[in-house]
């Protein structure tokens, strides 16, 4: 008969072996994926914003996405994103 530890999955056993990365650094580097996601992509998600419908909505969108652009415009991050999609869109 099989030993039953050999039927786990892979997760199981890098789980028992404590094996991998904690979740601290998990959540730090999810939080820094979407932290440069953002200012990267700070002008778009603004001009996106700015067509939404009027009403409270947008004005909260147009509120969040502000500093974001701001920040992508004072970095020239914009510029980054845009000669990243003129090179590997071809």
């Amino acid at each position: 008969m099989a030993n039953p530890l050999d039927r786990r999955d892979v997760g199981e056993r890098r789980a028992a072996a404590q094996a991998g990365i904690r979740k601290r650094a998990a959540a730090g580097l999810l939080a820094s994926f979407f932290i440069a996601g953002g200012l990267l992509n700070g002008r778009h998600m603004y001009e996106e914003a700015s067509r939404r419908p009027y009403g409270r909505g947008r004005d909260a969108w147009l509120r969040a996405t502000a500093p974001l652009r701001a920040a992508a415009a004072h970095g020239r991050l914009d510029a980054l994103r845009n000669w990243v999609e003129r090179t590997w869109r071809k």
